[in-house]
């Protein structure tokens, strides 16, 4: 019995050792981009829908790489930092809702990054917290961490659609989730990692809706995300805020968290014209 258990064991290891030595080969033959001329975008879903890649492409005369995933969390980020090429240009927004949103909905299939793993241990992740990443990333792997292609933006309407009741975000809102601190640290870290890169990383703050702008202010959440934010703008040594205010007579919201194809417009627009100058600067989108 004890040698079948040390053969399986072994066999588990030689998996995950393969496993460890393909995503390292997929990450210097697939995702290792040149930083020159070139500009590498990080965020969950309301980055994913808030740039217009080609527009960016074109207005910027650069290359641009998204890493943005519907559902980006912590791991996700960490699995970035270390990737991204130095001196690169990054467009990165770490948003309220991927601070808030529970672990295991986090997209967590960025590949494999032992050092990224054993952040998450030392910050309160569980055994098996762990271990389901990797079975994530075993079962899925990633082809490659950047996008060049345009993503499918939200088509322009009228009004909002409200994908999700508004009594879901009064109960995330309810009270300071225990993990908060846990994954505010670990996006610190990974901060670090891009600031000894010697990266360009511009902050963007993407919009709320109303509604939830309102939902938000009564939380005692509010103000946690807020000093996060002031935190992460120090540690980027960006000076510079820009304001781009949405509220226009169009609509430029899709629901309540999401820009649909007009308001991405804007914000790449507004965006690139900002790029073209000297200072590093944080963005933050209002409606």
């Amino acid at each position: 019995m004890r040698r079948f258990l040390k053969k399986i064991l072994y066999f588990l290891s030689l998996i995950v050792i393969f496993a460890c030595v393909v995503f390292i080969s997929m990450d210097l033959f697939v995702n290792r981009k040149q930083s020159e001329n070139s500009i590498f975008i990080w965020g969950d879903s309301q980055a994913y829908q808030g740039f217009d890649l080609e527009l960016l492409a074109k207005t910027t005369n650069k290359t641009i790489f998204s890493a943005a995933k519907h559902g980006a969390g912590v791991y996700d980020f960490l699995v970035f930092a270390n990737k991204v090429p130095k001196k690169s240009t990054i467009l990165l927004s770490i948003s309220k809702p991927m601070q808030l949103r529970r672990k295991e909905n986090d997209y967590n299939r960025s590949g494999i990054s032992l050092s990224s793993l054993i952040t998450l241990k030392k910050h309160n992740y569980s055994f098996l917290e762990i271990i389901e990443i990797l079975n994530n990333n075993i079962k899925q792997p990633c082809k490659s961490l950047y996008i060049s292609k345009n993503p499918i933006l939200y088509n322009y309407a009228d009004s909002i659609v409200f994908d999700e009741p508004i009594q879901l975000f009064n109960d995330i809102y309810k009270n300071v989730p225990e993990y908060l601190f846990n994954k505010q640290d670990i996006f610190l870290i990974g901060l670090e990692i891009l600031k000894k890169k010697n990266c360009e990383i511009y902050l963007i703050e993407f919009p709320y809706h109303p509604i939830l702008v309102d939902i938000e202010s009564q939380s005692p959440i509010f103000h946690l995300t807020d000093r996060f934010f002031n935190k992460a703008i120090l540690l980027s040594n960006n000076s510079s805020t820009y304001i781009l205010d949405l509220d226009n007579e169009k609509q430029v919201m899709h629901d309540l968290t999401h820009l649909n194809k007009h308001g991405a417009e804007l914000v790449t627009n507004f965006i690139a014209d900002k790029l073209g100058t000297d200072t590093i600067m944080n963005f933050q989108i209002i409606y």
